[in-house]
């Protein structure tokens, strides 16, 4: 393939950085796993705590940017309907906490 700068670029190089980015997403959901498990504990007692519905939505934020973008298409489109709802704020965490847990699944069968 040629850009239009008349360089060539090497496929090779860039699915090595795709296997690349894959890896270390893999290797960071047992730590996005974490967060969305200490803000899910905080909601259990608050299920308005602003602070841990933040974090949800921050850390579901993070993963639906680069998941779709790297190959994990539904675990990108998991967090990104997580965040569109919390971001709406009409939304009680009853509601969203089933797509929750079914994200830290999905996170940590890949963390496995």
């Amino acid at each position: 393939m040629v850009d239009n700068s008349g360089n060539t670029s090497d496929a090779g190089e860039m699915n090595q950085v795709l296997r690349q980015l894959r890896a270390k997403f893999v290797s960071s959901c047992q730590e996005r796993m974490e967060v969305l498990s200490a803000a899910t504990k905080d909601l259990r007692v608050d299920t308005e705590n602003p602070d841990a519905l933040a974090r949800v939505r921050r850390e579901c934020h993070k993963i639906a940017g680069l998941a779709g973008s790297i190959g994990f298409a539904a675990v990108g489109d998991l967090a990104e309907d997580i965040d569109i709802k919390l971001k709406q704020k009409q939304v009680v965490w009853a509601g969203v906490e089933p797509r929750v847990q079914e994200l830290m699944a999905r996170l940590r069968d890949m963390a496995n």
